[in-house]
């Protein structure tokens, strides 16, 4: 899914998990890569999930390892190049066994070789660890976990993860193991990042009241994906006006904004089984959806004002506004130059950084 997004100042992050909470309820959609377009937006895309998808096809393998493990001391099983290897801690057998590995090309949905681990049916009183290496590409809104073959497909491995190259995770029992791509977070692609991106801190009197003109948001993310692959083709647009003054003395930030935003959700109708368009409307939440002949389009507009919860307090320390809000502090990178005021709220690592601009 594409989202055009103008991202809201001070409470962007509240204003996006609102939107993507009215998309689930409204279409309970996936991320698709479909692309929309809005003026100064940003997009978020997510990807289709391929976990559960492999059919792991007709296992042949090319290369056979075979290890003497103990029960008492565990060790390692690896396949000769070292990419795939499973360590088994001390206690996890039931007893002495020697362990099979049979490494085969990747299958169907898989993006490294499929590694069999043998012999069939044994269990761990605790997990061992499967690291698989993985040094390939993941598609925009993926991420890569380890599965495991069963029913014919292949299944996500809960609790494993990337780092360094390996993907790893805790495994109970033996089976046929892979890496596949699931959806992953929810990936903001801005339209002004690259003016984002040239924003350098000069520093300055930020002291005045400042009328906002321009916002900004660079890439990152917006969270995990909160369409689960149900939906390819979903899209949504978001155009934001915002207007109003930001000021800064005394000590205080005191923002005095309105912000409108409307949201369109563009939903295939395949997610919602050839169903009327009016059965997904909310209009007590303010959604209403017009009917297109392939997809549902359900808008609601939304009106913030900042009221005295949204002040702060600040100082300023070279290049930077030190802001304390409710016992957080953030730490602001700013320019004032030809009189204009720019700041960056950096936000959690991997969200995206948002940029406002305003003049006297």
């Amino acid at each position: 899914m594409r989202m055009n997004v103008v991202s809201n100042v001070g409470r962007h992050r509240r204003w996006l998990f609102t939107l993507l909470s009215a998309a689930l309820i409204l279409g309970g959609c996936d991320q698709a890569d479909d692309e929309t377009t809005g003026d100064g937006g940003v997009e978020a895309t997510g990807g289709n999930g391929s976990g559960g998808n492999g059919s792991g096809g007709e296992f042949v393998p090319s290369e056979t390892v075979s290890v003497a493990v103990t029960a008492a001391e565990g060790g390692e099983v690896a396949a000769a190049d070292g990419k795939g290897r499973l360590a088994i801690p001390p206690g996890a057998l039931g007893t002495d066994t020697t362990i099979t590995l049979d490494v085969g090309a990747p299958a169907d949905g898989s993006a490294t070789p499929v590694y069999d681990f043998g012999p069939e049916g044994t269990t761990f009183n605790t997990p061992a660890t499967l690291t698989i290496a993985f040094d390939g590409t993941v598609p925009e809104g993926k991420k890569p976990v380890l599965a495991v073959f069963e029913n014919g497909a292949w299944a996500e491995i809960p609790g494993s993860s990337l780092a360094a190259g390996n993907v790893s995770g805790p495994v109970a029992h033996f089976s046929r193991f892979t890496v596949i791509f699931v959806d992953g977070e929810a990936i903001i692609h801005s339209e002004c990042a690259d003016l984002a991106d040239a924003f350098q801190p000069c520093g300055g009197d930020p002291t005045g009241a400042w009328t906002v003109d321009k916002i900004c948001s660079g890439d990152g993310s917006i969270g995990q994906d909160p369409f689960n692959g149900q939906c390819p083709g979903a899209s949504a647009g978001i155009e934001l006006q915002i207007d109003g003054t930001i000021t800064f003395g005394g000590g205080k930030i005191t923002p005095e904004t309105t912000r409108t935003s409307m949201i369109t959700l563009y939903i295939p109708k395949a997610c919602i089984n050839g169903q009327p368009c009016a059965l997904i409307a909310d209009p007590e939440e303010g959604w209403t959806c017009e009917e297109t002949a392939e997809t549902c389009d359900c808008t609601k507009t939304q009106v913030d004002v900042d009221d005295e919860t949204d002040i702060s307090d600040y100082v300023v320390e070279g290049n930077e506004i030190v802001q304390t809000q409710n016992g957080e502090t953030k730490r602001l990178p700013f320019c004032v130059q030809d009189g204009r005021l720019t700041v960056s709220i950096p936000n959690d690592p991997g969200e995206p950084t948002v940029y406002y601009s305003g003049t006297m």
